[in-house]
């Protein structure tokens, strides 16, 4: 799960994804901190939001980004280095 942790974004919006008592936690400022729950490897839901999906990419290996999926389309945040 450390492989998810770090500060993502997409324009000006800048989230991060955190790892707390072994569980995974996204914060989006101005929001409450939400908890991310495990559906299938590297795809994670939101109690919260039912209809919302948050799928990590990988690539070589690596998490580069993770596409926020959502009724109203798909999102992808990039890794910040």
């Amino acid at each position: 799960m450390k492989q998810y942790i770090g500060k993502y974004e997409l324009a000006a919006t800048n989230v991060e994804v955190s790892l707390s008592d072994n569980s995974l936690f996204i914060t989006i400022p101005g929001q409450p901190r939400y908890q991310l729950v495990p559906k299938k490897p590297h795809v994670f839901g939101m109690k919260e939001f039912s209809d919302l999906i948050i799928e990590f990419i990988l690539e070589n290996g690596k998490v580069t980004a993770f596409k926020q999926i959502d009724p109203s389309g798909e999102f992808r945040f990039d890794k910040k280095k």
